[in-house]
């Protein structure tokens, strides 16, 4: 009759399992090191990356902040200026406006004083053509030594057809030029002399080299220099003429002639 159980020498469930227990133990405390040395050295790099990035992080945030502050500085700063600006700009504009109104008043003063000059220079004008109202210019006579200018002028007063005419006096004027002989100016007595020695000047004296004119002041002698060249295109156009040729013109008495200019009163 056999017996029943577990064989000879055989363990137990309990104690096999006890047996895994203690090698599975075993197994970990013997691999324990290796995993403390990897899991630490693991630790250890993720620490120096942290500490690395904290400081990185440190460092960015010092910037900034230093940026900040120095921007607030100059934002400060350049508010200050821009303050300082808006008021001088301000003083400006008003000191502006109070030299553009003292250069408005200098401006109506000059304007009445050149007014004023000009009203002057016209008074003193019409005294001083006062003053040559009896006055003549012979042009183009040759000077001689010793000569008589009271002499000469009747003499050329004669030959226009005024034999009466009583000179005051008559003397060289003006100045002395190479090749040209002074003017010879005259004054004589009576106003109707003037107007008949000038109305028959012209065509007597045609062949000769010399010639009559009015004495005028500057100021009427520069203004008949301005006009001078259109008042011959006017001759030319109008009267078939040339303005030397104007007295002999049949059309002279309809004319009258301003220093301002020419008017037909036709």
């Amino acid at each position: 009759m056999s017996q029943r159980g577990r064989p000879k020498g055989s363990l137990g469930k309990k104690k096999i399992e006890e047996a895994a227990a203690m090698r599975a133990q075993q197994l970990s405390l013997s691999l324990s090191p290796t995993l403390t040395r990897e899991t630490y050295g693991e630790s250890n790099e993720d620490s120096e990356d942290a500490m690395s990035m904290r400081k990185l992080t440190d460092t960015l945030d010092n910037s900034i902040e230093l940026i900040y502050a120095e921007l607030q500085k100059i934002r400060k700063e350049f508010g200050k200026a821009i303050e300082k600006n808006t008021k001088d700009i301000k003083g400006l504009k008003a000191e502006n406006v109070d030299f553009r109104d003292r250069c408005q008043s200098l401006e109506r003063k000059v304007a009445d004083i050149s007014k004023t000059q000009m009203d002057q220079l016209k008074q003193i004008n019409k005294q001083e053509r006062l003053s040559r109202r009896n006055n003549l210019r012979i042009v183009g006579k040759d000077s001689s030594p010793n000569e008589d200018c009271l002499k000469i002028a009747s003499e050329v007063f004669t030959k226009v057809g005024v034999q009466d005419c009583v000179v005051e006096r008559a003397h060289r004027d003006g100045r002395q030029m190479e090749h040209r002989s002074r003017h010879i100016l005259v004054k004589v007595a009576h106003f109707q002399d003037k107007v008949s020695i000038l109305k028959n000047a012209r065509p007597a004296l045609r062949s000769e080299d010399y010639y009559i004119i009015d004495d005028l002041t500057k100021a009427d002698l520069m203004e008949k220099r301005k006009w001078l060249p259109k008042s011959t295109t006017y001759f030319e156009a109008e009267l078939g003429c040339t303005s030397r040729g104007l007295l002999a013109s049949t059309r002279w008495k309809a004319l009258r002639i301003h220093f301002c200019g020419l008017k037909d009163s036709t």
